[in-house]
Order: C-alpha cells, then structure tokens, then sequence
C-alpha cells in the first residue's frame, strides 16, 4: 500500500506511517494535516458502520449485533480521545519547530 491510500484508509497512528518515506520527508505541520485529514476518514467510516448497524430491523433476531455496536462506540471513544492527545503534542511540537512560544 502507498502513504496516500493508507491516509484515505483512516489511519492516524504516526508510530505505523514511520514506515513511510513520504511521512519522513514531511514538516510537523504537513504531518499535522494528514494526521487530522486521516482521523476525520476513521470517525467517517466509523459513523457510517455504526448508521448501517442501526439499520437492522430487528436487534432481538441479532443479538451479536449488540456486541459490534459497542465496538464501534468503544472505537469511536478511542478516536476522540486520541484525537485530542494527538492534536495537542503535534501543536506543541509544531509551535516549537515553527519558533512558537508554547509558553505564557
């Protein structure tokens, strides 16, 4: 798989796009895009996944969906938390590779 298609898969992890040359090659900022652009994929498919669970009928004929249904909400749990975690040591690597004072 090429770095574009594992960004429009919705993958976020830096420690996994290391792998790549064009990750290496990027400025904090560049990274911070495709974090954030690769995190709103992951929420979209997420959403959509949990939208197409709701759509079945009848959850008594189904009860193993109720399994998968708190997957995706434990997935999306996961994504907000680590969105905010991310976003904020990329911004403050980002402020001090920019020459931002991160301080008060």
């Amino acid at each position: 798989m090429t770095f574009e298609e594992v960004i429009r898969m919705g993958e976020y992890d830096p420690n996994y796009l290391d792998k790549f040359d064009e990750w290496m090659g990027l400025t904090s900022y560049q990274k911070l895009q495709y974090t954030k652009q690769a995190m709103d994929i992951r929420r979209q498919n997420l959403t959509l996944r949990l939208a197409e669970m709701y759509n079945v009928l009848n959850f008594s004929e189904k009860p193993e969906i109720q399994s998968t249904l708190d997957k995706i909400h434990q997935g999306l749990s996961k994504l907000n938390w680590t969105k905010k975690g991310c976003m904020e040591s990329m911004l403050l690597k980002y402020g001090e590779v920019s020459g931002f004072s991160t301080s008060p």
